[in-house]
C-alpha cells in the first residue's frame, strides 16, 4: 500500500514538471486571466484522474489514492476557479471510472465541495505555505472520515489510515516543494528572456566581460554605435580601442569593479571602426555567485559624444564666468522708497533681468506677495536703526517666472547723499532644496523604521547599538532604550558568534561591504530565534564608521527547513525497509552483502548466507486470504529477527515469501546451526496452515552456503549456492535445512 501511494507521488511529480513547462510563460496565479486558471483546473483534473487509474482497491467500491493533492496544488496558485474545475473533473471521473455506488458518490461530492472550500481558503490573506498546509490537512481529515465511514472493518480502516495520513502529509509537502521549485525556475527563465529582449532591443550597448576585460557578449546595438559587429569584438580586449590618454582611467575602473560588488561608472573615448572617435559612458558591475567569487563583469554603455561637446562648452563658459566673478562683487542692489536705484551685473544675472529692467522698478515687483508684509517691517526697522545690518529670507521672481530662495543682507546707507537701503543677495535655493530633501528623507526613514516589521539597526564600528527601530520590542522583547548602547554580539548564540565576529572583522578590514547572514539570537525571555540579517558597511575615508542592519525573524522558515530535512532522512530510511514486514528490503540487502563481502575479502574470513522460503505459501494465501498472508509474513520476519543474536547478523525480505540471512564470520557448521534454530523457532510458533502438504502449521525450507571472498569469486556465486541448497531442501521434502555441496553444480 505504501508503495502504491508513493507511486501516486511519482505520478504527481512527473505531471507537475510537465505542467511547469506548460505554464512557463503563462504563470498560474490568483489574478491570472480566466483562461489560464481554467487550464490549471483542467490539468489538475487530468492529474487526479490519472492518480485514480493507479489507485489502491480497498474494497469492491472503496479506493485509495492521493488525488486530493491535485486540487490542493492548483487551488493554492489558481484560486477558486481552478480548484472548482479540478474538483468537478475529478468527481465526475470517480463515477465514470468506478460506477455509481455510495463510495463513488461520496468521493465525487468530496472532490467538488472541498474544491470550493479550499478555493476560498486560497483567497485568504495568509502566508502561502500556511494556506497550503491548512488545505491539505482539511482534505486529509475529510478523506479519513469518509474512509472510516465507508469501510465497515475498523481494523482495516485503521491500518489504511496509518499509511494514508503520513504519506498524504509528507506527499503534500513534497508536492508543494516541487511546485515552488518549478515556479522559481520559470521566473528565472522569464527573467532571462526579458534580459535577452532588453539586450537585443536596447539602444545602449549591453556587454559582458571576463575579469581581464575581454568581451564575452555584446548586444546588437554595438554595430550602430561602434561600427563593429558582435563577432568582430567577442574575445578582443577593449584596451585596443581606447585612446591612450584614457587607458589608465578605464583600467582603474576595471580594477575597482573586479574588487567590489558596487557599480562603477567611467567616461572615455573609443575608436570606431571607421576611425572616428566617440565618447562612451559605461556603468560596470561585477556579477558573482557569492561574495568573493568572481565570475564576470556586465556593462551598460551609451554614447555621450554630443553631451561631452556641450559639457566642454559649459566648462569653457564657467571658466570665463569665474574670471568675471573674481573681479566683481556679489549681487547687489540699492533701493530708496522701495524703488531700485542701482543694480550691478551680478544682480541682473541672478534675476535674469538686464540692469535697465531692474533700475526704477519697485522691489515688490520681484518679491513674492506673501513676503511683502515681512519686507515692509524689515525696511522700517532698518530706517529706525534696528537690526543693522539685518538678514531676511525671501522668494525673488526671475524673468522666467521662477522663484529663487534668497538670503538678503540689508544695511541702511547714504547713497547720493540720501538715505537708502543696500541689499546684498545670496542665492540659497539649492541649499533650501537640499534641506527640504534632507527633511523628507529623514521623515521617510523615520516612517519606514517606525512602521516596518523588520528591525532596522545602526551599529557603531565596534558593534554597539547607535539606533534601533521600535520593531525590536516585538521581535526581541527589549525596548529601544534597553538596546541602545549595548553590544549586539552578547545576545548571539554561542555556536554562531564566531562566524559573526569574523564577518565583522572583514568589514573592518575592507574585505566586505555587504553580507546576508543567518544566525540565532537570544530574546529577553531567554529563547533563541532564527534571524536573517542584511548588513551594509558605512565608511568614511575607508574607515568603518557604522554598520546598517535590516533584520527579520525566519524562525518558522528555518524550522520548516529542518523539518523537511528530517522528513527526507525518514524517507531515505523507509526506502531501505520492506513496507510490509518492516525489516530491510532487497535493496538494503544488496548494499549489506557488498559490505560484508568486502570485509571477508579484506580479512580472509568466511561469510555465510541462509536463503529460506515459506512452504506452500500460495496455498496459505488461497486458504486464509492475503491479509492473513501478510500477517504471516510479518510473524516470520519477527521470528527471524529475534532468533538472530549477533549485532552484525542481518535478515531481509528477499521477495514474496523468501527471506535471506547474512552471517558474517560464520563457517558452514555455524550457518547450519543458526539455520536449524530459525527453522525450529518458526515451526514452534504453531502458525496454522491446514493446506500444507507436510504439516498442519507453517514451516520453512532453508539453504545455506559459505565462502571466503577472493578476487576470483563473486557475491552472486554465494547467493546461487544458497539457492541451490534451498532447492535441494524443497526436493527433499521441505521443512529442512540443506548445506550447499560441491555436487550441486552452480549454473546448471
Amino acid at each position: 500500500m505504501a508503495i502504491d501511494l508513493l507511486n501516486n507521488l511519482a505520478i504527481t511529480a512527473a505531471l507537475l514538471f510537465i505542467a511547469g513547462k506548460f505554464f512557463e510563460n503563462r504563470p498560474l496565479v490568483l489574478d491570472a486571466i480566466l483562461k489560464t486558471r481554467l487550464y490549471g483546473g483542467l490539468w489538475a483534473g487530468i492529474l487526479g484522474s490519472l492518480l485514480m487509474v493507479s489507485t489502491i482497491q480497498i474494497t469492491e467500491t472503496v479506493i485509495l489514492d492521493l488525488r486530493h493533492l491535485a486540487i490542493v496544488v492548483v487551488a493554492i496558485y489558481g484560486g477558486p476557479v481552478s480548484a472548482i474545475v479540478a474538483g468537478f473533473i475529478i468527481g465526475t471521473m470517480r463515477i465514470l471510472l468506478f460506477g455509481i455506488n455510495n463510495a463513488s458518490i461520496v468521493g465525487c461530492s468530496i472532490a467538488i465541495i472541498m474544491g470550493g472550500i479550499i478555493g476560498f481558503i486560497a483567497t485568504i490573506n495568509m502566508r502561502k505555505n500556511h494556506k497550503y498546509i491548512l488545505m491539505n490537512s482539511a482534505f486529509v481529515i475529510t478523506n479519513s472520515i469518509a474512509l472510516t465511514i465507508l469501510i465497515d472493518n475498523l481494523v482495516i480502516s485503521q491500518k489504511i489510515l496509518l499509511y494514508y495520513i503520513p504519506i498524504s502529509i509528507v506527499g503534500g509537502l513534497f508536492s508543494y516543494s516541487i511546485v515552488e521549485y518549478i515556479r522559481k525556475s520559470n521566473v528565472n527563465q522569464r527573467n532571462m528572456k526579458y534580459y535577452k529582449m532588453m539586450a537585443d532591443n536596447s539602444t545602449d550597448i549591453i556587454s559582458t566581460h571576463n575579469i581581464d576585460g575581454t568581451f564575452k557578449f555584446l548586444s546588437p546595438s554595438c554595430e550602430a554605435i561602434l561600427g563593429y559587429n558582435q563577432k568582430e569584438l567577442i574575445g578582443k580586449n577593449p584596451n585596443d580601442f581606447y585612446l591612450s590618454e584614457d587607458s589608465n582611467k578605464v583600467n582603474e575602473s576595471l580594477q575597482i569593479v573586479s574588487n567590489s560588488l558596487t557599480p562603477f561608472t567611467v567616461e572615455y573615448r573609443f575608436k570606431r571602426k571607421d576611425g572616428s572617435i566617440i565618447w562612451l559612458e559605461t556603468t560596470s558591475k561585477q556579477m558573482t555567485n557569492s561574495p568573493g567569487s568572481q565570475k564576470e563583469i556586465i556593462c551598460v554603455s551609451r554614447e555621450i559624444t554630443e553631451r561631452k561637446i556641450i559639457e566642454n562648452a559649459l566648462v569653457e563658459n564657467k571658466e570665463r564666468f569665474s574670471n568675471l566673478v573674481r573681479h566683481m562683487p556679489n549681487p547687489m542692489i540699492v533701493h530708496k522708497d522701495n524703488k531700485i536705484i542701482f543694480a550691478n551685473e551680478q544682480a541682473s544675472k541672478l534675476g535674469r533681468y538686464s540692469v535697465e529692467e531692474l533700475v526704477g522698478k519697485s522691489i515688490f515687483d520681484f518679491i513674492q506677495t506673501e513676503y511683502h508684509s515681512k519686507t515692509i517691517d524689515h525696511i522700517k526697522d532698518l530706517y529706525e536703526g534696528k537690526h543693522d545690518p539685518n538678514s531676511l529670507e525671501i522668494k525673488m521672481k526671475t524673468s522666467t517666472g521662477r522663484y529663487l530662495d534668497i538670503e538678503a543682507t540689508s544695511k541702511y546707507i547714504r547713497y547720493n547723499n540720501e538715505g537708502a537701503i543696500q541689499v546684498i543677495f545670496r542665492d540659497v535655493t539649492e541649499k533650501r532644496r537640499l534641506e527640504r530633501e534632507l527633511k523628507e528623507t529623514h521623515d521617510r526613514f523615520t516612517f519606514i523604521t517606525e512602521n516596518s516589521k523588520d528591525v532596522i539597526t545602526i551599529l557603531e564600528g565596534d558593534g554597539v547599538v547607535r539606533y534601533i527601530s521600535p520593531a525590536c520590542e516585538m521581535l526581541f522583547g527589549y525596548t529601544v532604550a534597553e538596546f541602545v548602547g549595548k553590544n549586539v554580539f552578547q545576545y548571539i548564540h554561542p555556536d554562531d558568534v564566531g562566524e559573526i565576529l569574523s564577518l565583522h572583522q572583514q568589514f573592518s578590514n575592507l574585505e566586505k561591504e555587504f553580507v546576508s547572514i543567518t544566525y540565532r539570537y537570544q530574546t529577553k525571555n531567554k529563547d533563541y530565534i532564527w534571524l536573517e540579517t542584511v548588513a551594509k558597511a558605512v565608511r568614511i575615508e575607508n574607515q568603518l564608521e557604522s554598520i546598517l542592519l535590516v533584520t527579520r525573524d525566519i524562525t518558522s522558515r528555518q524550522e520548516q527547513a529542518i523539518a523537511l530535512e528530517e522528513s527526507n532522512q525518514m524517507l531515505q530510511r523507509l526506502s531501505m525497509l520492506d513496507g510490509l514486514t518492516e525489516i530491510p528490503n532487497r535493496r538494503y540487502f544488496d548494499i549489506k552483502l557488498s559490505e560484508e563481502w568486502n570485509n571477508s575479502k579484506r580479512m580472509g574470513i568466511p561469510l555465510s548466507i541462509i536463503l529460506l522460503d515459506i512452504d506452500y505459501f500460495k496455498k496459505y494465501n488461497d486458504e486464509y486470504g492475503h491479509l492473513e498472508g501478510d500477517d504471516c509474513l510479518r510473524k516470520v520476519a519477527n521470528l527471524l529477527t529475534t532468533t538472530l543474536k549477533r549485532p552484525r547478523d542481518f535478515v531481509a525480505r528477499y521477495g514474496g515469501e523468501e527471506f535471506v540471512v547474512i552471517l558474517p564470520e560464520t563457517d558452514p557448521d555455524g550457518a547450519m546451526t543458526v539455520a536449524e534454530h530459525l527453522r525450529s523457532n518458526i515451526r514452534a510458533e504453531n502458525i496454522p496452515h491446514i493446506k500444507s502438504k507436510i504439516d498442519d502449521n507453517v514451516t520453512v525450507s532453508l539453504g545455506c552456503s559459505t565462502m571466503v571472498a577472493t578476487e576470483v569469486n563473486t557475491p552472486e556465486e554465494l547467493m546461487e549456492m544458497a539457492d541451490k541448497a534451498l532447492y535441494k531442501s524443497k526436493q527433499s521434502g521441505r521443512n529442512r535445512v540443506t548445506r550447499f555441496l560441491e555436487t550441486m553444480k552452480i549454473g546448471v
